[in-house]
């Protein structure tokens, strides 16, 4: 896999570029910061000397077939909120759950929680497990932090 170099400010428009270009309905609520620091941004007098320059691997996250599932969340989310299950994925990449973020937080109305910082696997037994398809679907959380 190749590594994608860029600074924050311009990873953050590729990838509310791209859920635009999937038909992200409106603006995008999600902060990707599942990254790594390549050099810190400085700032001399309030102004930025130097940018933060960010690196993360191109291509899958995971291999496999998998899905996004949030439970409801009516203290941060309100009586709006609902469950979340997304579509399944297959070797989904950072582009993919970027989107299913931001699926997941319109769903849920959870927009305290806007940073995306990783992925767990949560389907541990096979009661967890979904068929989709005649494949077998494993439950991901994405780890959002705040």
């Amino acid at each position: 896999m190749a590594k994608i170099t860029m600074t924050y400010e311009e990873m953050e428009e590729y990838f509310h570029a791209h859920y635009r270009k999937v038909g992200g309905p409106g603006s995008s609520f999600v902060h990707p910061s599942f990254f790594d620091t390549v050099t810190y941004g400085r700032m001399r007098g309030g102004s930025p000397v130097q940018p933060w320059i960010v690196e993360w691997e191109d291509g899958p996250v995971l291999v496999g077939c998998y899905r996004v599932v949030e439970r409801r969340d009516s203290f941060l989310g309100g009586e709006e909120s609902r469950d979340y299950i997304g579509e399944a994925l297959t070797d989904p990449t950072w582009k993919d759950l970027v989107v299913e973020a931001e699926r997941m937080i319109r769903a849920t109305n959870d927009h305290h929680h806007c940073f995306l910082e990783g992925v767990s696997v949560t389907a541990s037994d096979t009661e967890r497990l979904a068929s989709v398809d005649e494949a077998v679907v494993l439950d991901l959380t994405l780890v959002m932090g705040s």
